[in-house]
């Protein structure tokens, strides 16, 4: 008799849509609008010369390359397919479930 066959299934399965490795469809709704942000302030500011110019294009990368870093890194070391976007609208949203109760103790002789 042959040996069991070994399936593998994977833990971490995602259903978004891929453009290129690491890039959802998502992540681009995001990054178009932070790469037209950086264009606009690219145009805000007037031509200069030197240092102006330097601190014209990285002022208007800022927002774009924030983007990019938020795509990108993934802050949870074992999980891969979650990256810091995800992560932060999960801190978010957990903290809007959690519910505080106020309460003031009743001095002794109040009960």
């Amino acid at each position: 008799m042959e040996g069991r066959k070994k399936f593998k299934i994977p833990d971490q399965i995602d259903k978004g849509f891929y453009f290129i490795r690491s890039l959802k469809f998502s992540h681009l709704l995001v990054l178009v609008p932070l790469g037209g942000l950086g264009y606009f302030i690219y145009q805000l500011f007037p031509d200069g010369d030197g240092f102006y110019q330097q601190f014209r294009m990285i002022i208007s990368f800022l927002p774009l390359t924030l983007g990019i870093a938020g795509t990108f890194m993934r802050p949870i070391k074992f999980r891969k397919n979650v990256n810091l976007f995800q992560f932060i609208i999960w801190v978010i949203r957990f903290r809007q479930r959690q519910k505080v109760f106020y309460f003031r103790k009743k001095k002794w002789m109040e009960r």
